[in-house]
């Protein structure tokens, strides 16, 4: 909680944030500009190209360039002027790190949080939905990455895939999440005068998660609830099969001859029966073990089948925090993204840092 401080007084003094966000990690890396570019090894230029494109691969002494030779390392790579770094045939905003790690090439790129943004808003939700729903998950994107940087004992803060946020760069850019991300500039979602803990997913089906029967500890604003919003969603209702055997050969025992789940509304835990006993499973563990894209959701009942079990299940997703279609619903009705806010974060509010 003391950093979240620390960075809500940072910027009142009018700092700017740099994240440090992986792209990626590979034996080679090919690097070009839209203009001019240079790479430096450390406080060196090592050249300077104009759009013209260059490989770097891992050595046993460090990192050799296509053009210039070889460099103990770090590579920096900065654009000039009006120019952007391109990994691949992806362009980016900001500047570059490319360091040896494990044998590779840790590539990661060093934006200002304003400048991130707008790169992960249409992975995460549609641009095609109505702009206060945008908004809200802007928002909610811009906190995340300041709350959740999970990564720094490996020398970045963000992941640029679903572990963190996914990350596209400019590829993933448009009009409408640029507009939503200086809509919102420099907004955050805060709980008692602090960077609140942030989550959100793509449909609840109707049911909020108590994220105690997900992850463990809680927050006030962090209980079951339920959401009218998103019946509209193609997630809402979902079905799929299991056999016992599939179900066996995961958990790695014999036979399977009967699998249960606990409570009412979003199981903890799911209970195989097998000859011999019996398998507490965590409901989430369950989900993973199979996919979430297959199992959406642990909201689910079970049936039984000539040869496995049926699961009939509502919403994709952990069902923690904004629920992304009820975001879209609540729009569609005329709430603002305070209001979206406010009902999927009971007792937070929205602050300019």
């Amino acid at each position: 909680m003391r950093k979240a401080l620390f960075l809500l007084f940072l910027a009142n003094l009018g700092f700017s944030f740099e994240l440090r966000v992986k792209i990626t990690q590979t034996s080679i890396v090919n690097i070009s500009g839209t203009r001019y570019f240079e790479l430096y090894d450390c406080e060196s230029l090592i050249g300077r190209r104009y759009s013209a494109p260059i490989e770097l691969k891992a050595t046993a002494g460090g990192i050799l360039t296509s053009s210039y030779g070889e460099f103990l390392g770090p590579v920096f790579v900065y654009p000039l002027q009006d120019s952007y770094i391109k990994i691949g045939n992806r362009r980016y905003r900001g500047y570059f790190e490319i360091r040896r790690q494990g044998g590779g090439l840790l590539v990661i790129s060093i934006v200002d949080l304003e400048d991130y943004l707008p790169g992960i808003i249409k992975r995460e939700i549609s641009t095609d939905w109505p702009i206060e729903a945008i908004k809200a998950q802007a928002v909610l994107a811009r906190t995340f990455a300041l709350v959740n940087q999970k990564h720094k004992a490996e020398g970045f803060d963000l992941c640029s895939d679903v572990h963190c946020q996914v990350y596209g760069g400019m590829e993933a850019e448009d009009k409408v999440a640029i507009l939503a991300c200086s809509a919102t500039s420099s907004e955050v979602l805060c709980y008692n005068e602090e960077l609140a803990p942030v989550y959100y997913h793509a449909c609840c089906g109707g049911l909020i998660s108590d994220i105690r029967d997900v992850w463990g500890p809680s927050l006030p604003y962090f209980k079951s609830k339920v959401c009218p919003y998103c019946y509209a969603s193609p997630h809402y209702n979902w079905q799929y099969n299991l056999s016992y055997a599939n179900i066996a050969e995961k958990i790695g025992i014999s036979r399977v001859f009967r699998v249960e789940r606990t409570g009412k509304g979003r199981p903890k835990e799911i209970i195989v029966h097998y000859e011999g006993g019996r398998k507490a499973i965590l409901a989430n563990d369950f989900r993973n073990m199979f996919g979430s894209n297959l199992i959406k959701s642990t909201y689910f009942e079970i049936e039984e089948t000539w040869n496995g079990i049926k699961l009939i299940g509502k919403g994709w997703g952990h069902g923690i925090g904004m629920c992304q279609w009820g975001a879209k619903g609540m729009a569609s009705q005329g709430a603002s993204y305070q209001e979206i806010l406010s009902f999927y974060f009971p007792g937070c509010v929205v602050k300019k840092l």
